[in-house]
């Protein structure tokens, strides 16, 4: 007999889902799913768990290299907390991008690798309560839903963190306010990360509270 985790209970696509209106309609209709047995089959420490779950989950092989997941989109699973009424609630803040070469070498925002993929993520809240993992509507994170003073704020944070790198000085979180600079998994490793509070709005944007946690 399989166990409740085995892959082979997953409910994953029967191919890949590279666009993000399938994407979007197929996690939709698993809204509500337990991944808990699928996340306990990931060592503790692989914090990405609920991700390679939902990267399964849409048909796709986990990522060993960096790029993009689908043709026109950038699946990003958080796990969050639920509060009253249902709310979502963001806990941390979001891994985006490695601090790459295109922001070392260059300080224009709008085109880096990292602008194009804020707006390509679908954004996949995987709703904490006690062992339960279970996933939430997605929600999607285009340029055009951010205000105006947001993303002249994201490309502050850009220039801010272009300039302290060229300059060789130290990169650190306190360098931006809606893009954060820290350590990422690898030695020395740093990436930027969008920050919880920007997230929070985010999720704010659902339609639907979350109904299926008690």
């Amino acid at each position: 007999m399989e166990s409740a985790g085995a892959w082979e209970l997953l409910p994953a696509a029967p191919r890949p889902l590279v666009r993000l209106a399938e994407a979007e309609a197929f996690l939709r209709g698993l809204e509500g799913l337990d991944l808990a047995p699928w996340i306990a089959r990931y060592p503790p420490q692989h914090k990405g768990a609920a991700g390679s779950v939902v990267e399964r989950l849409l048909g796709m092989a986990e990522e060993t290299v960096p790029g993009p997941d689908g043709e026109d989109y950038d699946v990003k699973a958080i796990l969050v907390g639920v509060g009253e009424g249902g709310r979502l609630q963001a806990r941390e803040d979001l891994s985006l991008a490695r601090l790459g070469h295109d922001c070392l070498v260059s300080g224009a925002f709008r085109q880096s690798r990292l602008w194009r993929k804020v707006g390509r993520i679908l954004l996949v809240p995987v709703a904490s309560a006690g062992v339960e993992r279970r996933l939430a509507t997605p929600v999607r994170t285009g340029l055009a839903d951010l205000p105006p003073g947001v993303q002249a704020q994201m490309e502050a944070d850009w220039e801010a963190a272009c300039a302290a790198a060229a300059a060789g000085e130290r990169l650190h979180a306190g360098l931006g306010r809606i893009l954060k600079i820290k350590p990422r998994t690898g030695r020395d490793a740093k990436g930027f990360y969008l920050c919880r509070a920007l997230l929070q709005e985010v999720l704010d944007r659902r339609d639907d509270p979350i109904s299926f946690v008690s």
